[in-house]
């Protein structure tokens, strides 16, 4: 028998409950409702270095979820090259292996941070606009086939507004992984705050201004250089 009622101020109780047909006993409830913990966990990025993730606990595993900074919402990362699913170990001792959904993670988490920090931005909730605070942020890495770019964009799921920053891998040729560059991946969540205030159509002039925007953000997230990208350059470029 399938089980669910709504509580006040608690979880919902939702249960597969298997009842002995001739005695009517419970036998066993099998629980619906999956709460994970926040936490935390190293891993090493596309440049070799050790990071600190920001991940969530449940009871079957750990997914590359961080519910940690919104207070209400989330920040979840995807590989793209596997049907979008999230990124799974058994233990915050077993390190994610795809370096890249850990730069993509980490990158997405310290540019929130600085925007939080710098501006007072915290408005990833594109629901309305000016976008509201809090929200939910999606990164895909490995976005596409052999794509020499990566892109800002919003969808709708559940009836929520999710901001989605998206990573190609590069051809080797032109560009290598997107997801190596922090200023790239600054770009695009500059795009989100495009979204969220102004909402700049995305053609003729205020189609540059958009991009000029985002390049700006980039840069002030990343000001070793002048350029937008140049840690993702493949040789034809170079």
């Amino acid at each position: 028998v399938h089980v669910a009622f709504a509580r006040r101020n608690k979880v919902p109780f939702v249960y597969d409950v298997y009842v002995d047909a001739v005695t009517g006993r419970v036998l066993h409830k099998l629980p619906r409702v999956y709460t994970g913990t926040p936490t935390s966990m190293g891993s090493t990025d596309l440049y070799g270095r050790a990071v600190t993730l920001q991940v969530t606990q449940y009871s079957d595993g750990v997914l590359l979820q961080d519910t940690a900074t919104f207070p209400s919402g989330e920040i979840l990362t995807v590989d793209g090259s596997n049907n979008n699913n999230g990124y799974v170990v058994a233990s915050t001792s077993t390190p994610i292996p795809d370096r890249t959904g850990v730069s993509v993670h980490d990158n997405v988490k310290r540019i929130h941070d600085n925007f939080a920090s710098s501006f007072g931005w915290s408005n990833w909730d594109f629901a309305t606009r000016p976008a509201g605070s809090g929200g939910n942020l999606l990164g895909v890495g490995h976005q596409g086939t052999q794509l020499n770019n990566a892109f800002f964009t919003t969808f709708t799921n559940n009836g929520q507004v999710w901001g989605s920053l998206n990573f190609g891998d590069g051809d080797g040729t032109v560009f290598i992984n997107t997801a190596r560059c922090f200023d790239i991946a600054a770009h695009e969540l500059g795009h989100g705050v495009v979204a969220g205030t102004a909402g700049l159509v995305y053609q003729i002039q205020s189609g540059a201004l958009n991009e000029h925007f985002a390049d700006v953000f980039g840069w002030l997230m990343d000001q070793e250089d002048d350029l937008i990208g140049e840690d993702c350059v493949g040789p034809q470029l170079q």
